[in-house]
């Protein structure tokens, strides 16, 4: 059986009896390719809405990077435990690096909306996947960058 399966199996007796979770506490693998450690906190307002932070540390290209920022999450179809997401994140993104004696840095915003799904086991193991396009507007060393961008997050983590 695969992870997926198992948490689906997991998730589909839900639907019989609801879970308690109040909080998620996820991290994206596919960034420590960067490497850069972002996690996600996302905690439920109600049973259909969720509200959290993204915050990260790392470097990309060997310069420092760290993320910061809100998002949203709502729930149409499903709960905050097992269900399909509609929702949004905005990140603040901070990179400075030292060259030759002189300091260089760079600072922008990116963000924007999402649809996905999160699978919340009964025994706490989460997956979630969003997938939407959104913009970016980096300004640093003289330079200013604006383009949309895509929203791929897969992450994996625990659900208390």
């Amino acid at each position: 059986m695969t992870l997926l399966t198992l948490l689906t199996l997991s998730a589909n007796a839900q639907d019989k009896e609801p879970y308690d979770h109040h909080v998620s506490l996820t991290t994206s693998p596919l960034q420590l390719i960067l490497p850069i450690f972002e996690v996600t906190a996302e905690f439920r307002l109600a049973d259909r809405i969720g509200l959290g932070a993204i915050g990260g540390i790392g470097a990309s290209g060997g310069i420092p990077v760290g993320t910061f920022g809100p998002t949203f999450r709502f729930y149409p179809v499903g709960s905050f435990d097992h269900g399909m997401q509609v929702g949004a994140d905005l990140q603040l993104v901070a990179a400075a690096t030292e060259f030759d004696g002189v300091i260089y840095s760079a600072a922008g915003v990116s963000g924007g909306p999402f649809v996905g799904y999160k699978i919340a086991a009964r025994f706490g193991l989460t997956f979630e996947g969003q997938l939407g396009v959104g913009g970016s507007f980096v300004s640093g060393g003289g330079q200013t960058s604006v383009g949309p961008i895509p929203i791929l997050n897969l992450n994996l983590g625990w659900s208390f």
